[in-house]
């Protein structure tokens, strides 16, 4: 009765791991339309399998015209010809040769690296040469116009008069700025550029919400007196101020109130790139956008096809291997054989990007696991199941030190191959005291 008892659970257990297996190398499918569709989540690849968009930036080198009055002074560009007299023009390059140096080069390339960073791309490369040349190489989807428009701000910050043109604020009295959004009303929604000035911004600050209001004289005119807030010299807002504000805050609502999650997260991603423009300072070069250029992955799709024949050759030799060495190897590597599949289907659902670097820590644990079934069938002291896998789990502690630091670096390619690590060792303890343990009697 126990011997039968014992048959029809490692039966069962069988047929659970060739479910596993089907399940994960061939997929569940439903008939959608006129095709049969598979159900699992897809695989979520890096940018070593999927599409790149190289953006290559150059150095302006372009002029602008300027004006200037009689003593000098930059002024704007006359309206008219009656303005003119006594103003002269001028072709001033965009980037002088002062900016052109190896310090505000690398200067530029740390900026852009910031803004790519707060943006949480998981994955990018920027290179830069010595004449300041920068290329980009981003995942190609439906966000990278939005990276791409990030890296063209220059930052440039200004609070002027809007009358005269004095500059009141600019880049050097900010210490933060971010976006958020919020409800006046618990139904509309709107988005926020939130900019925290630092000590001498605050009282500047402070000083203009006391002067630019509005005021009414005694026949009951009201006259406003308006400054401009503006990014890269293109007006964002035109208000006065209704109280002196002594936070050191401006809050500037970018956009209208909407109840559209889609049209406020239009607003909210234009109001972060101000945002992280501004953040992380104004670029101190100019740069144009050379050329865009969509590249296609480089590990191509018939390369990936050869390393899934490679694996799929490497796992068959092996198993034969284990069935031509042990009595219960053909078990032993229909259980490996499932675990394999279980552990790609954890890779599907916990949303583990591949990359190269995660292949390789799949690899790791993987033949970790070979080897430690290679040791229950080796059994040679005779020690139970339970023994063994404490052996092992023991000699697996530096692979969990390096998952666990691994998997919290910001650097896909170091994060992915922590994930693999983490997700494998997780999986490879339940599923030998699930499912290997069970398989096989205890010694």
């Amino acid at each position: 009765m126990k011997i039968k008892k014992n048959s029809l659970k490692k039966v069962t257990i069988l047929l659970l791991i060739i479910v596993i297996i089907l399940i994960s190398f061939v997929g569940v499918y439903e008939k959608q339309l006129n095709k049969m569709v598979n159900t699992l989540p897809e695989y979520k690849f890096g940018m070593d399998f999927s599409d790149i968009r190289e953006v290559r930036l150059n150095v302006r080198e372009d002029t602008v015209t300027k004006y200037y009055d009689e003593n000098g002074n930059e002024v704007d560009m006359p309206d008219d010809e009656s303005e003119s007299t006594n103003i002269t023009s001028k072709e001033v390059p965009v980037n002088s040769e002062e900016k052109l140096t190896a310090e505000n080069f690398a200067k530029t390339k740390k900026i852009l690296e910031d803004r790519l960073d707060a943006l949480y791309i998981e994955e990018y490369q920027i290179r830069q040469d010595e004449n300041g040349y920068i290329v980009v190489e981003l995942p190609e989807n439906d966000d990278t116009d939005f990276y791409v428009e990030t890296l063209m701000f220059m930052g440039k910050f200004e609070i002027k008069d809007s009358e005269t043109n004095e500059v009141l604020l600019d880049n050097s009295n900010i210490s933060d700025a971010f976006a958020t959004t919020y409800s006046s009303d618990g139904k509309n929604m709107a988005a926020y550029l939130i900019i925290n000035f630092d000590q001498e911004g605050k009282q500047k600050f402070e000083d203009i919400t006391k002067t630019y209001i509005a005021t009414t004289d005694e026949e009951g005119n009201e006259t406003k007196k308006v400054v401009t807030v503006s990014i890269d010299d293109q007006t964002i807002a035109s208000t006065y101020f209704g109280k002196t504000m002594s936070n050191g805050q401006l809050q500037l609502k970018l956009g209208s109130e909407t109840t559209s999650s889609d049209t406020l997260l239009t607003y909210y991603r234009e109001t972060l790139m101000i945002a992280n423009s501004i953040r992380y300072g104004q670029l101190p070069i100019e740069y144009t956008v050379e050329n865009q250029e969509v590249l296609l992955s480089t590990v191509r799709q018939d390369v990936v096809q050869v390393l899934w024949i490679i694996g799929a050759v490497l796992i068959v030799i092996l198993v034969a291997y284990l069935i031509i060495r042990f009595n219960k190897g053909l078990l032993i590597g229909i259980s490996w054989i499932g675990f394999i599949g279980m552990f790609l289907l954890l890779i599907r659902y916990s949303n583990s990007v591949i990359t190269i670097n995660s292949i390789v820590g799949m690899v790791v644990i993987c033949i970790y696991q070979y080897v430690f079934l290679n040791a229950v069938l080796s059994n040679k002291q005779n020690r139970s199941f339970k023994e063994i896998l404490a052996k092992y789990s023991i000699y697996a502690i530096p692979l969990y030190i390096i998952a666990v630091i691994f998997t919290f670096a910001s650097k896909l390619a170091v994060n992915s191959f922590g994930m693999a690590l983490f997700w494998g060792s997780a999986i490879m303890a339940v599923y030998n005291l699930l499912i290997t343990k069970n398989l096989i009697d205890e010694k």
